[in-house]
């Protein structure tokens, strides 16, 4: 599949995040089940002394079990090694689902002998459907949902029906201890009901706390797409400053050096076509740096934006003439297909330059022959918006540099043959006029572009052609 970065910024590596998050608390899983192990055997130490329970022997051998079962987790825990991301996430979940699976049984089985559905603590499988929706994905959770009420379910039934031996729980008077449970509990109507009710209590924990934790984890991941948005344009502020006194600086002793060039060529080296041709060259080259220069300082000037209701089909037409040396020059061919669209409202200047820029990418890319074709549509689903598409046959952009690619002065081109300015640049243009840019490549099969611009509102100035 072709991959995708956006004017958001560069893609994060999440799953390293992810897999952090889940070992982070896997460890705090593990630790939370040390104190239940405490809590647990003082709970039966209790019971026991007090006479509530029939034995306290199966208990406790459970109790020990848990304790040794806990010791190969922690093990576990401190020779793991993380490897990649996304295996490192995978390997986390699945030792959480283990643990929780685990920990499922044995709180069935502590049940089990110490009152069944009569005992309170019952209410600790809710407790198990909170970590496992925090910790992992829905459809686990809701499998955790459904292993908890079949194994509780099973064991509520099986007691019911003297399947199996019933504990109860000793907790009526004196001479008859069992009176405040034997008289209700086996009634199929109290079990049909308490397990209609354990039913949709667990079911009801997944989907909510499942989703209080998916929000949270949207407006986490939101909030560092706002920050890694905020850090790329400080460090274009900081790059932008230095960049200008550069410009500003190369600018005024190349206007120098063109100034002379052209006395030469008008000179006493008029009627020396060698000498002529050389002061083309240089003067081909000292535009190329005069060009560069002006870029650098559009990307780092704030000015206010002139819009004006445009035709962009128009606009699409005069930036193609602007590259049709490199065009002949590269043999790439240009396909226009350009519907019938609203008039946009942009700055006429900045958009064609920002395109000229795409377009120039896209024929580089290009530069070994090939197509690039250049489209207009409306934008489905968006009626306050048009849609611009520059899609190139070209040798396609790595994954692992998709997050850089509008990046200032990043570049794939020759030494010599980029800046790396263009698309910042572009990005600069498109974000001031309130659109998106979207880019998807795939190594070896080409890069598409795609550009959404406001239109004109129907009351707007006469259309500029």
């Amino acid at each position: 599949m072709p991959s995708t970065t956006t004017v958001t910024g560069p893609s994060a590596p999440e799953g390293a995040s992810d897999s952090r998050y889940l070992s982070e608390r896997h460890q705090w899983l593990i630790g939370l089940r040390w104190k239940a192990i405490v809590g647990v055997a003082l709970v039966i130490s209790i019971a026991a002394q007090r006479g509530w329970i029939v034995t306290s022997k199966p208990l406790f051998s459970i109790v020990a079990v848990m304790a040794l079962a806990n010791l190969v987790f922690t093990h576990s825990r401190v020779f793991h090694i993380e490897g990649d991301p996304v295996g490192g996430e995978k390997s986390e979940r699945q030792a959480l689902s283990i643990q929780i699976c685990f920990d499922l049984c044995m709180l069935t089985m502590l049940l089990h002998w110490s009152g069944g559905v009569e005992n309170p603590f019952a209410l600790f499988f809710v407790f198990h459907m909170a970590i496992s929706s925090m910790l992992l994905e829905r459809q686990v959770a809701l499998f955790f949902s459904a292993l908890a009420f079949l194994l509780f379910g099973a064991t509520a039934v099986a007691e019911a029906t003297m399947v199996i031996p019933h504990f109860p729980l000793m907790l009526g008077p004196a001479d008859d201890p069992q009176s405040l449970t034997m008289g209700f509990w086996r009634s199929g109507v109290f079990v049909s009901g308490y397990l209609a009710a354990f039913f949709l209590a667990l079911f009801g924990v997944v989907y909510f706390v499942n989703s209080v934790e998916s929000e949270r984890l949207k407006a986490e991941a939101s909030a560092r797409v706002r920050e890694r948005l905020a850090q790329s344009r400080e460090r274009l502020a900081r790059v932008g400053e230095l960049s200008a006194g550069v410009a500003h600086t190369v600018r005024n002793p190349l206007h120098g050096v063109l100034n002379c060039i052209g006395l030469l060529r008008d000179g006493p080296l008029e009627s020396d076509p060698d000498a002529r041709e050389t002061l083309d060259l240089m003067t081909e080259g000292l535009n190329r740096i005069e060009n560069v220069t002006q870029r650098l300082l559009n990307l780092t000037r704030d000015t206010n934006l002139v819009r004006r209701p445009t035709d962009l089909n128009q606009l699409l037409r005069e930036s193609l003439q602007f590259i049709d040396s490199r065009l002949n020059r590269n043999q790439v061919q240009v396909v226009t297909m350009l519907s019938p669209v609203p008039p946009v409202f942009i700055d006429r200047d900045k958009v064609s330059e920002a395109v000229i820029n795409i377009l120039d990418n896209a024929v580089y890319a290009c530069r070994d022959g090939g197509t690039v074709t250049v489209a207009t549509s409306p934008t489905p689903g968006d009626p306050g918006h048009v849609q611009l598409s520059i899609v190139d046959q070209g040798e396609g952009i790595p994954a692992e540099d998709l997050g850089k690619v509008f990046d200032p002065f990043f570049t794939s081109k020759d030494v010599g043959e980029g800046s790396g300015i263009g698309l910042a640049v572009a990005q600069r243009v498109i974000e001031e006029h309130d659109g998106s840019i979207n880019l998807t490549s795939q190594v070896g099969r080409g890069t598409e572009i795609r550009i959404k611009l406001p239109i004109a509102e129907a009351n707007s100035l006469e259309i500029e052609g």
